[in-house]
């Protein structure tokens, strides 16, 4: 709705995945997969058996790497020179803000091999691609991420969890959380800790949660929004009054509003805004129309290779292979295609570019071509033959 009222936009489209059915192993509202601790404590020694647990699976003779996110340098600071972590910290590596890029890249690296322990902050959890080549971990269950933080952004969420069961392979995901930081983060109580505990559903409380924190501070932002486009059209009113040295006594009443000194609703009508909206949309218009044209002015000026052979009319060379052709026809034909510049040189032209594309795309009538076009070089023929003769079926 946002998008569609205050952006116009209005078309959307739906892409689907090119991997198929993600394969992420979470279960939201089980015990396991989201652990909820209620002290400092208690949250490093479960992440500390968490990072153990996923590590060496009972049911995987395989080692496999697990990646943990943090929220900030401090709490990855905090929780790696933690007591929890005193044995396991020779094998954890370390990547923060402030690690140098060679080293990053290595770490990245490492960080999907089999046994790999990795403590990273939330800004590496989008766009950061962790490649995992080891196809008995991946046989065994992939990669498995732990997330120290609950995410008020859900798209953060979304690219976290995405660090692991990439492109349709396995791979598996949970949670460890403080209750401590879920109360300044998400306003959650004791009383709602106690019930979420009794109903095991910690995920869905929090989710719900965050869902309403959202919705707030979306209602919150509509209404900032709405405040300072009436200002900015009020403003806009002002200064027009101001150049035509119209309406005196409103001007004086803004400015006097504008320093405090007075309270008023002046310029608060809605012919200033649209004025300016249709103003806009005839100046975008004129834009999309004076594009046109020179697109239109570009095609009809651009040079036509009216003579030469079929790979200098498509623009390729000799040992051209198929897909090459196929690309070269096709850039051709977008440019010079009847319905887009219509005039007879332009159908012409793209008669041609048929022609030669059919002759070429045909395995037997580009090497009866070839063969002819050898000849025709080896006679020193001042013309390039144009293979009149040889005709072929356009293959898509």
């Amino acid at each position: 709705d946002t998008l569609q009222q205050m952006y116009e936009i209005s078309k959307r489209t739906m892409i689907p995945s090119a991997y198929g059915e993600n394969k992420l192993a979470f279960r939201s509202d089980n015990p396991e997969d989201v652990i909820l601790c209620s002290n400092k404590n208690d949250f490093l020694l479960d992440l500390r058996n968490e990072i153990d647990r996923r590590g060496k699976r009972l049911d995987s003779n395989v080692r496999h790497a697990v990646m943990v996110f943090f929220e900030s340098s401090k709490a990855l600071d905090e929780c790696y020179e933690s007591e929890a972590m005193c044995s396991l910290k020779p094998c954890i590596s370390v990547v923060t803000e402030s690690t140098m890029w060679r080293e990053k890249e290595m770490k990245f690296a490492k960080a999907t091999e089999q046994g790999a322990v990795t403590f990273l902050v939330r800004d590496f959890g989008r766009g950061t691609d962790f490649k995992c080549y080891d196809d008995r971990m991946l046989d065994a269950g992939g990669v498995h991420v732990i997330q120290t933080f609950f995410s008020t952004d859900v798209p953060e969420e979304m690219q976290i969890k995405g660090r692991t069961a990439r492109q349709g392979a396995r791979g598996s995901f949970s949670m460890v959380l403080n209750l401590e930081q879920l109360k300044s983060d998400l306003d959650v109580t004791g009383e709602e800790f106690s019930t979420m505990r009794a109903s095991g559903k910690y995920y869905t409380f929090l989710d719900k949660r965050r869902s309403e924190l959202l919705s707030k501070k979306h209602s919150d932002t509509v209404a900032k929004v709405q405040d300072l486009e009436r200002n900015h059209y009020r403003t806009m009113a002002f200064i027009d009054a101001i150049v035509t040295r119209t309406r005196s006594t409103e001007v004086r009443d803004f400015i006097l509003e504008m320093n405090g000194v007075k309270e008023s609703d002046v310029f608060e009508d809605n012919d200033m805004k649209q004025r300016l909206i249709e103003e806009r949309k005839e100046r975008t218009k004129k834009n999309k129309e004076l594009e046109h044209g020179r697109r239109q002015e570009a095609m009809k000026n651009k040079k036509i290779k009216r003579s030469g052979n079929h790979y200098e009319i498509l623009g390729t060379l000799e040992n051209a292979c198929f897909v090459e052709i196929n690309r070269a026809y096709r850039s051709e034909a977008l440019c010079w295609h009847p319905d887009k510049c219509p005039n007879d040189d332009t159908k012409e032209y793209f008669d041609q570019l048929t022609a030669a594309y059919n002759v070429l795309v045909d395995k037997e009538t580009r090497a009866a071509y070839d063969s002819a076009l050898e000849h025709s070089v080896k006679g020193k023929s001042e013309d390039a033959p144009e293979g009149e003769a040889v005709e072929g079926k356009c293959k898509e």
